[in-house]
């Protein structure tokens, strides 16, 4: 991440903040910020995914936060934006050519991943609505974890002071909106994931039976394609991960193992796993 972009992200909520009254007034409603649970073996590569649910109608275009994590036992390797900011708020904030709406910093110092997003578009057709993911975090377990040890990620505020110099250390996380001079905060509660560092992948019982039900057919497609859009929403049991990865034993589960068990239902091929 270049420091200018950290930065520029960070100047963004302050411009909002400075054209706003200081004392922020709830608006009614709370926003749930949720973190995936997910498993993973050492040296393995993860994904947890964090979500805001229950957005007010009224929308958010300003929301900041942090998402910590223990790096004695995973190590971050990326940090996206996710559905849930694409807004298409570009379009209406001339802004966002210089100032990214999404950013997002890993400090390695503070073993916490601090995100904001903010849009200066009035119209809030623009602003978060709803709910989805709104950052995905990538990552890999570090080869010494051991195994049954859980890595939590904990959704919190951004460790800095309240302004710079100020001495106050900042407690809250930050999201609501700013319109015609009105500085909105909306209540908001956290739902924390983690990362548990499995030990060696479970024997297989059935190639293609992610459900676990005995037969091999389209509902395990469907199992596994939801799984792969959204993992923290539609869940499959260690067996079921075992069983759905069938193309490339081994390497995780992806769109390609979805197309094998699709072609072995359709009789295209005769056996699985495939090479």
């Amino acid at each position: 991440m270049k420091k200018n972009k950290i930065i520029a992200g960070a100047m963004a909520l302050m411009v909002m903040a400075c054209a706003a009254p200081a004392t922020a007034v709830a608006a009614g409603g709370t926003v749930v910020f949720s973190a995936s649970k997910e498993n993973a073996l050492p040296g393995e590569n993860f994904t947890v995914e964090v979500s805001l649910s229950d957005i007010p109608s009224t929308g958010i275009n300003a929301c900041e936060f942090a998402v910590g994590y223990d790096s004695s036992l995973v190590t971050i390797t990326g940090v996206e934006a996710g559905a849930l900011t694409k807004t298409n708020a570009e379009s209406a904030d001339s802004s966002s050519s210089s100032i990214p709406l999404f950013d997002a910093y890993v400090n390695k110092t503070n073993s916490s991943i601090n995100v904001c997003w903010s849009t200066a578009a009035e119209d809030s057709k623009y602003w978060l609505q709803g709910s989805g993911v709104m950052v995905t975090i990538t990552g890999t377990v570090n080869s010494d974890a051991k195994s049954g040890s859980v890595a939590d990620f904990e959704i919190e505020a951004i460790s800095r002071d309240t302004y710079p110099g100020s001495g106050t250390k900042n407690d809250k996380i930050k999201v609501g909106y700013y319109s015609n001079n009105a500085k909105e905060m909306y209540d908001y509660k956290v739902e924390n994931g983690s990362v548990t560092i499995g030990s060696a992948q479970l024997a297989v019982t059935k190639y293609g039976d992610a459900n676990c039900d005995g037969a091999v057919d389209i509902s395990d497609v469907v199992l596994v394609k939801s799984w792969l859009l959204n993992s923290s929403k539609y869940s499959m049991t260690e067996q079921g991960k075992a069983n759905a990865d069938v193309q490339g034993v081994g390497n995780g589960i992806n769109g390609n193992d979805v197309v094998a068990i699709q072609k072995s239902i359709l009789h295209i091929i005769e056996t699985l796993p495939v090479a």
